[in-house]
């Protein structure tokens, strides 16, 4: 038994292998959009798991000159069938398909099949599933494979409980959608490589919509920010923005409560102690605003440490930190600054820097203003 499934493979492999070198021997020239041309010496097809791949399954790709040829190209290739020797012009990217679905005859060759051409043949009928139908499927056909894929599956995909724990922080999706009358379908069945992908069921219209473009609300900052793909807050026990997310991976954001019971982050103990002040002399301080400044041709965001609304005093606390240090050095304090001054003078407020040397001096500047 061992022996017959052995020389099948082989037999299949050898044939493939002979019809991928007759294939490549028959392509007479490859040009470009524009028709010119394309000089080359060697062409060659390799296996190659693109590290982009759910799967990571290798799949065939041209190489020419021991350069592989990317999806994302333009070429086009003349090339005589294996079947008929007609001569065919296609794109480049459909010799890759046929060599990768082992299929040798090219479009004329296939509707010329004598099966296709007899009057008694008829097509099979084709049963259309209602949506629900399709999820009911799905998730049967996920459930029944092997255990090591639903777990490696899971790794990176939402399950239905970690979503609905991270639904009620969602704006909005695909630029706009309204969440509510929506399901989270984590294991839909699909027609490519990966076979499952998650994606939401709209109830209220029975369509299938992607789950792209998630718009959230941070939790430390509650401004609004939007993923690209689900899959970015798995496993977060907090939903923050870039920037909170950033700082609470460096250092873990606290929070403390402002005389209106308001919610304040801090990070060191040098912010909570600036916050007890506050409260202590019944001065309302609130999470400083986040502004926009251009550094090597992006927008960043500098988030101001805290705002005193009633004296409209910006407030940065920094110790002599060593990231500060460089951001005098390659410039960005300086936009920061810079932007800093520019929210002063459209907002009529004044920005205090404080550091542990200047930290009294400072706190006597705050209780002049708050007791004028």
């Amino acid at each position: 038994m061992y022996d017959y499934y052995y020389l099948y493979y082989y037999l299949y492999y050898y044939t493939m292998d002979c019809n991928i070198k007759k294939l490549i021997e028959n392509i007479i020239s490859i040009e470009d959009k524009n028709g010119n041309i394309i000089n080359y010496q060697k062409m060659d097809v390799k296996l190659v798991s693109s590290k982009y791949s759910n799967t990571k399954l290798p799949i065939y790709k041209l190489e020419l000159d021991d350069k592989l040829i990317s999806r994302n190209n333009s070429l086009i290739v003349s090339y005589k069938c294996l079947e008929c020797q007609r001569e065919n012009k296609v794109s480049l990217n459909n010799i890759v398909r046929k060599i990768n679905k082992s299929i040798w005859k090219c479009r004329i060759c296939k509707e010329s099949d004598e099966l296709k051409r007899n009057p008694d043949y008829v097509k099979k009928e084709i049963i259309k599933k209602t949506n629900l139908e399709i999820i009911k499927t799905s998730i049967e056909e996920f459930n029944n494979m092997d255990s090591d894929f639903i777990d490696k599956y899971f790794l990176k995909h939402l399950t239905i409980d970690e979503f609905e724990y991270l639904k009620k922080h969602i704006i909005s999706f695909n630029n706009g959608n309204t969440i509510l009358d929506i399901e989270y379908i984590p294991t839909f069945k699909c027609n490519n490589q990966t076979l499952f992908t998650p994606i939401f069921y709209n109830s209220k219209t029975d369509v299938f919509e992607k789950p792209i473009y998630i718009m959230y609300k941070c939790q430390n900052c509650q401004c609004e920010f939007t993923n690209r793909d689900l899959w970015v807050q798995k496993n977060r026990i907090k939903i923050l923005c870039k920037e909170c997310s950033f700082c609470n991976d460096t250092f873990k954001i606290r929070t403390f409560t402002n005389i209106h019971g308001d919610k304040i982050k801090y990070q060191s103990k040098f912010e909570l102690k600036f916050i007890k002040f506050c409260s202590d002399n019944q001065i309302l301080v609130v999470n400083g605003p986040k502004l926009d400044y251009y550094f090597n041709n992006k927008i960043r965001k500098y988030i101001v440490d805290y705002y005193l609304p009633e004296l409209k005093i910006l407030v940065e606390l920094k110790d002599e930190h060593i990231w500060h240090k460089k951001q005098i050095e390659n410039g960005i304090w300086k936009l920061k600054l810079d932007s800093v001054e520019k929210y002063n003078l459209e907002n009529n407020t004044n920005y205090l820097l404080i550091f542990p040397k200047n930290y009294q001096h400072s706190l006597k500047l705050i209780l002049q203003k708050n007791n004028t």
